[in-house]
């Protein structure tokens, strides 16, 4: 779960740009990375990096709706609206 969590901070740009970054922000949640853990890392967080920019650059109209309006099943589909018991295997 640290790791996770280190790298999900590590993506942020303010965080992490260099390695020395990596390695500071890796001290801060108590890890310790192999000089070749941090260059696998160093070339995700660039990535990643590039990836926000390339976010930010996209422009939205005002009505392009929220995520939280998504709904999944497509025009049409229908669903069968009777509850039946479950059988298992």
């Amino acid at each position: 779960m640290k790791k996770l969590l280190f790298l999900m901070l590590c993506c942020l740009p303010a965080l992490a740009q260099t390695k020395s970054d990596l390695q500071g922000t890796a001290r801060v949640f108590d890890l310790e990375f192999t000089s070749q853990e941090l260059d696998t890392l160093y070339s995700d967080v660039l990535d990643n990096l590039a990836n926000y920019k390339a976010m930010h650059k996209l422009s939205l109209n005002n009505n392009v709706p929220l995520s939280l309006w998504q709904n999944p099943t497509l025009p049409g589909m229908k669903f069968d609206q009777k509850q039946r018991p479950i059988i298992w295997p």
